[in-house]
């Protein structure tokens, strides 16, 4: 069964042979979205969800399999900002549920703030939020952290 809320509206729209849909332009209005604006797309099981978003969403670009990897100080931290604004979409979108929500905005505290990686901060939060009482690493900023005892 679905169940849909007031402030929700749906729209048929069809695929064309390229595998493209047109969102319709009733959709287009309600999500202030133009030629040139920028969505992101949820995929399920059964369904997909068009969500709106801004230029930073370039950044997934940047961390692509096959990208170049950041060679000075400025690209790393040119990087890291992108990451940073792409973190903030995702953790702001709707569309989205976190298994540990509050654990990830932890980790991406720590990550904005502190020279720590988002992936260990991560991992100490939700270790602590399972009862652990250190987790241990072999890396030396994560060994920093409270949840995390170096070896």
């Amino acid at each position: 069964m679905l169940y849909i809320s007031k402030d929700k509206e749906i729209e048929n729209a069809t695929v064309n042979e390229k595998g493209q849909i047109t969102i319709p332009s009733k959709m287009r209005k309600k999500l202030d979205t133009r030629l040139g604006s920028h969505v992101l797309l949820f995929a399920g099981p059964e369904s997909f969800v068009v969500s709106r978003t801004g230029p930073i969403m370039d950044g997934f670009g940047s961390f692509a399999t096959n990208s170049p990897k950041a060679s000075t100080i400025e690209e790393m931290a040119e990087t890291k900002e992108k990451l940073y604004g792409v973190l903030a979409v995702l953790l702001n979108a709707k569309e989205i549920r976190f298994e540990y929500p509050d654990e990830v905005s932890y980790a991406y505290e720590l990550f904005t703030n502190q020279s720590v990686d988002f992936a260990y901060a991560l991992i100490g939060a939700i270790s602590r939020k399972q009862g652990c009482e250190t987790t241990v690493t072999f890396d030396r900023k994560a060994a920093k952290l409270a949840e995390f005892s170096g070896v």
